[in-house]
């Protein structure tokens, strides 16, 4: 009985210590996948520009003229959001996910973004 009684104290602590790296994991592939989701809604964006000589002022728009699906983050099935300029001619999607809340040293609130100008950034 004491035997079993350690075994179970011994499988606790292992599962104590690799449940958080486990649930890291998980988030990190959900970034990595988030990333991927605004590259592609970038070369979504940069063939719209191309067609209209204008970026398009939402996200609707894009997926109403079928350049890309509706496509939300991972983490909490949230839209992504855009800020367009004035004149149209630069954009920045960023994502409402919740990502920072595990992976905070990693990713800020409001991130990753990705900027027609700057690429993708994280912070």
């Amino acid at each position: 009985m004491i035997e079993v009684m350690v075994v179970i104290v011994i499988v606790g602590i292992l599962l104590a210590l690799l449940l958080p790296n486990l649930v890291r994991s998980k988030h990190q592939g959900q970034l990595a996948s988030c990333e991927h989701s605004l590259r592609a809604m970038a070369s979504a964006m940069e063939n719209y520009n191309a067609q209209n000589k204008r970026y398009p002022d939402s996200l609707a728009r894009l997926t109403q003229a079928n350049y890309v699906q509706r496509v939300v983050c991972p983490t909490n099935q949230a839209e992504y959001g855009l800020d367009v300029t004035a004149e149209a001619k630069d954009y920045t999607l960023y994502c409402n996910g919740i990502h920072h809340l595990v992976l905070g040293e990693i990713v800020g609130t409001g991130y990753p973004q990705y900027s027609g100008a700057a690429g993708l950034f994280r912070k």
